[in-house]
């Protein structure tokens, strides 16, 4: 498990103490791939408070050089928390929050614990016009590896699927262990590239995608996306069960 010491120091160059807020910059994995929004204040990583460390880019991008774990960040947007993980630096995409706003930006608020790293993953939240809402979950299955052709054919991606089928039967065709061999580097193929490709599936759906979250279940970055969207309505919700708001503020 990677550790930060909360006194080391940073070298002088480094981003001064503070909490970090998001640049608006098109071109930041922040914005790009966390689908951060220009102005989220990240306040902890791995748990650690801002006030606990000298400097918090040089606590995250020390902890992701490490990648020794999953690095979780606590991100404060609209006066409510959510984590996100992140394996990749943050120079140059955020600014130190000075002091003056800090007071101000966490006045009444409690700053919830990460979770542990080992039991959270990573879910993207896709949404249509209509606020019809999914759940991909960015992390590489093994049925998708195993069986393919199914994997796509749930993901709803048919002209992959059909590529994939007219490919086979021509490889097969030929020769039998020329299709077994293409088949097992189709699979390895599909196995590798299938986060990016549960990704477009949605896209081609027409959905776009709103917010990455670090979460223990599929249900929990449900509850967590309706408190920031609440307009959006999941095929399966989370509050079809009848849980009270009391005990799903208890899973963020």
């Amino acid at each position: 498990m990677a550790e930060l010491n909360a006194e080391q120091v940073p070298p002088k160059n480094e981003a001064a103490p503070g909490p970090l807020r998001v640049n608006g910059a098109g071109h930041s994995r922040l914005v790009q791939e966390l689908a951060l929004n220009a102005g989220d204040i990240i306040v902890a990583v791995n748990g650690i408070l801002w006030s606990r460390v000298r400097s918090m880019e040089y606590a995250i991008d020390t902890l992701v050089e490490k990648a020794e774990k999953p690095v979780i960040l606590t991100i404060l947007r609209a006066g409510q928390f959510f984590d996100v993980i992140t394996d990749s630096p943050v120079k140059n995409q955020t600014k130190v929050v000075m002091q003056e706003e800090v007071e101000s930006l966490l006045s009444g608020l409690s700053i919830p614990l990460a979770p542990d790293s080992k039991d959270v993953s990573r879910y993207a939240v896709f949404t249509s016009m209509d606020h019809q809402a999914d759940i991909v979950e960015l992390r590489p299955s093994f049925s998708a590896m195993l069986f393919p052709p199914l994997w796509l054919v749930f993901r709803g991606l048919w002209a992959a699927v059909a590529s994939f089928v007219c490919v086979l039967l021509t490889a097969f065709a030929i020769n039998w262990v020329f299709g077994v061999v293409l088949y097992v580097a189709l699979c390895v193929y599909v196995g590798r590239k299938q986060v990016a490709l549960a990704q477009v599936s949605m896209q081609r759906r027409g959905m776009l995608k709103i917010m990455v979250l670090a979460a223990s279940s599929e249900l929990e970055a449900q509850n967590t996306a309706t408190r920031f969207h609440e307009k959006l309505v999941f095929k399966f919700s989370p509050y079809g069960s009848g849980s009270s708001e009391d005990a799903d503020i208890g899973l963020i």
